[in-house]
């Protein structure tokens, strides 16, 4: 994490220390344990995406893509950050979920010349299994397997898809908060 992204998460940090009282407190409000944020404050961890969104949460602060962006970990980041423009299937439809995924497989295998699914995922370090089983529509491909694909193809993040790459905790309260905000305008 480069250090003005965790100058930016401290300062919201302090902002509720200021508002809560305590880490503790803090640390109840966003449904983390303490001692994340204790790691965070002394250098030892980076606060995980689930953390942050909780903070943006109780802070009503809009989120920007740079927001976005740091909920990831660190080895998605560059791919969430350079990505197009994409409308994604809502979560719950699973069947238009598979077949999205399998046309950003075929694609990228038109692409790139891979004889294969197998020969794909070498290609761009991801599971062969993985591949396979949402190929199939057995199957949901991880968040990092996500963002490769999303990356290779050449989109960009929007907020629905953001959400569902997120893990569902992050992206249940994220919903949740934006849902809020949007009420209110």
């Amino acid at each position: 994490m480069n250090d003005s992204d965790s100058d930016i998460w401290l300062e919201r940090l302090n902002t509720l220390r200021d508002r809560l009282g305590t880490d503790q407190e803090i640390a109840r409000a966003i449904g983390v344990n303490p001692h994340v944020i204790g790691n965070f404050r002394t250098g030892r961890q980076e606060l995980p995406g689930h953390a942050k969104a909780g903070i943006l949460a109780e802070l009503r602060i809009p989120l920007g893509k740079n927001d976005y962006v740091s909920l990831f970990p660190p080895k998605d980041r560059g791919a969430a950050a350079k990505a197009k423009t994409i409308k994604f299937p809502p979560a719950g439809e699973q069947g238009a979920g598979s077949e999205f995924w399998a046309k950003v497989i075929q694609t990228l295998r038109e692409r790139t010349g891979a004889k294969s699914d197998a020969e794909l995922a070498r290609k761009f370090g991801i599971s062969t299994s993985n591949l396979s089983l949402v190929r199939s529509g057995k199957g949901s491909p991880s968040p990092r397997t996500k963002f490769i694909l999303l990356d290779k193809a050449g989109y960009v993040l929007t907020r629905d898809l953001v959400f569902d790459l997120l893990p569902s905790k992050t992206a249940e309260k994220l919903r949740e908060w934006d849902n809020i905000r949007f009420d209110k305008k």
